[in-house]
């Protein structure tokens, strides 16, 4: 029905044990079928892994291009995860470990959807790690209800002061959209800026974030494997939380290469699969 037609995949919250469903990349470029299962998985779980990409600095534009146009953020178009010693404006451009977070929590509609190619990965350690945040969310307003509701209705503070930047924005961690569904986590523990609420409810809402950290840092909510040359992460940046753990330069390279694409390029490239099948059954 037309309903069903235009109806989003319902989405599937997941926790420990959960498997990251992987395609092959040279078989959703070319066949409808394949991607359209790719794309309705990324939207259900928020992630999927995509395998066989092509280890060429092109291949971060390729692979959005299914979708639709890139993001440009102030990283600029694209990015490269790597450490860089004496340019370093980023944690991420380090070798240190990162734990759960969102990236750019500090940009008024901060990004969507993130890609992540795996150049090279020959260090020890370097681990990814994601989690499912909705998951989180559902857990922690069973066990913590007082810090959710925290988490919920206070605003707080996010800013990033660059060289040639300087971004700030006021929204609390935890939203949701006109239905009462989660909306999105803007959760990055780094880019959160100074507090301004009285001290009693300021206490209130450090404490509701030292809980909510040690919530998500639990190795029962997370999902950690080590990317591989030409394995491509796909992944809600406004659900999904991630990080990596530490890893010595001294005896490999890890270098990735980035970028963002907003939600609704997804949507429509569902929509538009869709309907290229329908079309080709006609």
């Amino acid at each position: 029905s037309d309903k069903d037609f235009f109806t989003m995949p319902q989405r599937q919250y997941w926790g420990y044990g959960f498997d990251i469903r992987s395609f092959d990349y040279r078989h959703i470029s070319n066949n409808l079928e394949i991607k359209l299962d790719w794309l309705e998985s990324f939207y259900r779980d928020g992630v999927a892994l995509l395998k066989n990409v092509p280890a060429t600095t092109d291949s971060i534009t390729n692979v959005p291009a299914l979708l639709g146009v890139i993001r440009r953020t102030n990283f600029g178009e694209i990015f490269d995860v790597e450490v860089k010693h004496d340019k370093a404006d980023s944690n991420a451009y380090t070798s240190l470990g990162l734990p759960l977070h969102s990236d750019l929590a500090m940009r008024e509609y901060f990004p969507g959807l993130q890609f992540l190619h795996c150049m090279e990965n020959s260090t020890e350690g370097g681990l990814s790690i994601i989690a499912d945040s909705f998951y989180i969310n559902d857990l922690f307003k069973q066990e913590q209800p007082e810090y959710f509701d925290v988490l919920c209705n206070y605003k707080l503070s996010y800013a990033n002061r660059a060289r040639d930047t300087d971004y700030r924005y006021y929204a609390p961690i935890i939203s949701f959209d006109d239905y009462g569904d989660y909306k999105e986590t803007r959760y990055s523990p780094w880019l959160r800026a100074p507090i301004h609420y009285t001290f009693e409810e300021s206490d209130k809402i450090y404490k509701a974030l030292q809980a909510y950290f040690q919530f998500t840092e639990y190795n029962k909510h997370q999902c950690k494997f080590k990317l591989e040359q030409g394995d491509m992460l796909c992944f809600d940046n406004r659900r999904m939380l991630h990080g990596r753990t530490e890893y010595h330069e001294s005896n490999g390279k890890r270098w990735l290469r980035g970028c963002y694409v907003e939600r609704e390029e997804l949507d429509s490239a569902i929509n538009m699969t869709r309907r290229l099948i329908r079309k080709s059954k006609l």
